[in-house]
């Protein structure tokens, strides 16, 4: 029945459920239910009244909408630490947010898309990998808890939680948890939606905030190319890797048969060894010496196995969540590196392969220049792109201090400024249009005043050569004045770099830049609020925290999305 109201709008329906209880039906989110109230017996003579008592009832889902299957989905990967805004709210928050803000520009931005049946929603659905780095599956928060100084306890909290996260990224064994846990989120989150909306024809987009965008551009770049023959992620493993794998060979590798009835008796094989910590062996009964010895035997014929190249793309995602979990609790871990032309080495990580081919990656508050440049790639090229995604767009608050341009890794030589994302309501911000105005006045009032000042100089000079008799002394003065004048002429034509504005007002998507974005441009500007413009600094981490609830940067995906698919906003149609 709740189904029938919200599709049909029979708000405020009150529904009768017997026994003097009541439900009245408000909105999508507000339930009153309406109970009766049990009163003592009245005094002689007294009427009774009957009473109720309202409690209130809020769905979990804000802005629930049931407009059929939606046209897009966008899978939303936040950055460090598990709080992703300044109110200390999870992705899942901030996601519901960025849905609901999203919705009232479909119907204000959109409408006619709505009413011919061409657009109906876009899906954003969280994706959360803190909890797994941080759980008790690693044991990391214990390790670092151990380490850590009472003195500042907030501080070094809040540095354990979040900034500790981009080192994680930079470790090889935490790396590939994270890689994985995105991977397998993303591909589990996609199976079941298409299990939900079995008539989704749409395609799927990725985007990531701070570390996250950058997570995401290291997993689309290790995507195999549609055109090579990748097996399925669930085709097994040739019998010879399945010997190397087994329990039984290792043991007998190592002379050490007499456990095997102890691992028997616990009806475990390879699999559930992969799974296990040296905690868990040890409680089997296995000595030291013979633990140590297979624990470091497996990892050793694990990472052999990995140097071939069909183990990539031949690991479940079973198997790459145990193997994991697995070198986690190994000691003595041998980590390989990839050796690049440049000389920066880059831990050898097996990112997953997903099971769709992404439409576009959009990329908020990126750090993914400056990490490219660090890890000694200073220039991307032209043929450079994303093997499986041909979109890709770089949004960032021009006073966040995390966010990077894209472009000049590309083509150094490309010296446009990036492209000023337009304000939802279809016009600059008021404080924008005044100072370039001013900007604008200014300029036309120092060309007044050099043009008095190139008169007055000149008539100067004429009165001296009138006046003046011919010697050396009259030559050096005039020389000081021509050079007086020249000077000043330079001076003016001399561009002010402080008072350019750091957008570029160029419309033109289509300049040719390489491949990466289908040769359009890739690096957005947002446009900064009346009150951020007074002091930067003092915004700074707030601008980097602002895309979650940002009209004009939702308003920029969902343009990018539909015009994929045919359909233009309400101003574009104008």
């Amino acid at each position: 029945e709740y189904h029938e109201i919200v599709s049909k709008g029979m708000w405020h329906k009150q529904i009768d459920l017997g026994k003097g209880e009541m439900i009245v039906v408000h909105n999508p989110q507000l339930i009153v239910h309406f109970q009766p109230i049990v009163q003592a017996e009245p005094d002689f003579g007294a009427v009774r009244e009957a009473q109720m008592r309202s409690k209130v009832v809020k769905r979990g889902i804000a802005a629930t909408d049931f407009c059929g299957t939606p046209d897009h989905v966008v899978f939303l990967c936040h950055g460090i630490g598990p709080v992703c805004d300044l109110r200390s709210r999870s992705v899942v928050e901030c996601v519901d947010d960025f849905r609901a803000i999203h919705l009232s520009l479909l119907r204000s931005h959109f409408k006619n898309g709505l009413e011919s049946n061409k657009a109906h929603r876009i899906e954003f659905l969280p994706i959360h990998w803190h909890r797994a780095l941080h759980g008790d599956a690693t044991g990391v928060d214990r390790n670092i808890r151990r380490l850590t100084l009472p003195s500042i306890s907030r501080l070094r909290h809040f540095t354990n939680e979040t900034l500790l996260d981009i080192l994680f990224y930079s470790s090889p064994v935490y790396c590939q948890t994270i890689a994985e846990t995105i991977g397998n989120e993303i591909n589990s989150l996609h199976k079941l939606f298409m299990s939900r909306n079995p008539n989704f024809k749409g395609s799927v987009s990725l985007s990531g905030h701070s570390l996250g965008s950058l997570i995401l551009f290291d997993l689309l770049c290790h995507q195999n190319s549609p055109s090579a023959a990748t097996p399925a992620p669930s085709q097994s493993f040739p019998q010879t890797h399945k010997e190397l794998l087994t329990l039984e060979k290792a043991l007998e590798q190592l002379n050490l048969t007499s456990f095997l009835s102890k691992f028997e008796a616990e009806e475990m094989d390879m699999d559930a060894l992969m799974m296990c910590s040296e905690a868990d062996i040890k409680d089997i009964g296995l000595p030291m010496g013979p633990r140590k010895k297979l624990l470091s035997h497996v990892s050793t014929n694990l990472f052999k196995l990995r140097l071939d190249g069909t183990i990539a793309a031949r690991l479940s995602n079973d198997n790459m969540e145990s193997l994991g979990s697995f070198l986690s609790t190994v000691t003595n871990v041998h980590v390989d590196f990839q050796q690049f032309d440049t000389g920066t080495g880059q831990p050898a990580v097996r990112y997953p392969q997903l099971d769709f081919q992404p439409h576009a990656l959009f990329a908020m508050g990126s750090p993914i220049g400056m990490f490219l440049t660090v890890r000694g790639i200073s220039e991307l090229g032209e043929d450079f792109a994303l093997p499986t995604c041909p979109g890709f767009i770089n949004i960032f608050h021009p006073f966040d201090p995390v966010a990077y341009r894209v472009e000049p890794l590309i083509n150094p030589d490309f010296n446009l400024k990036p492209i000023l994302v337009p304000h939802y309501k279809g016009r600059k911000r008021l404080h924008l249009e005044l100072r370039d105005s001013l900007g604008r006045m200014g300029q036309g009032l120092k060309d007044g005043i050099m043009k008095s000042v190139r008169l007055a100089i000149g008539s100067m000079q004429k009165f001296a050569e009138s006046h003046w008799q011919k010697g050396q002394e009259n030559l050096n003065e005039e020389l000081e004045v021509e050079n007086m004048t020249e000077q000043l002429i330079k001076e003016q034509e001399k561009p002010d770099e402080d008072s350019a504005s750091v957008t570029s007002d160029v419309v033109d998507l289509d300049v040719g830049l390489g491949r990466l974005n289908g040769g359009k441009r890739i690096d957005f500007v947002l446009q900064e609020r009346p009150l951020e413009s007074f002091n930067d600094y003092l915004f700074a981490f707030q601008s980097h925290l602002c895309y979650w609830n940002n009209e004009d940067t939702v308003l920029l995906m969902m343009r990018e999305i539909y015009d994929s698919m045919g359909v233009k906003s309400d101003s574009q149609l104008v």
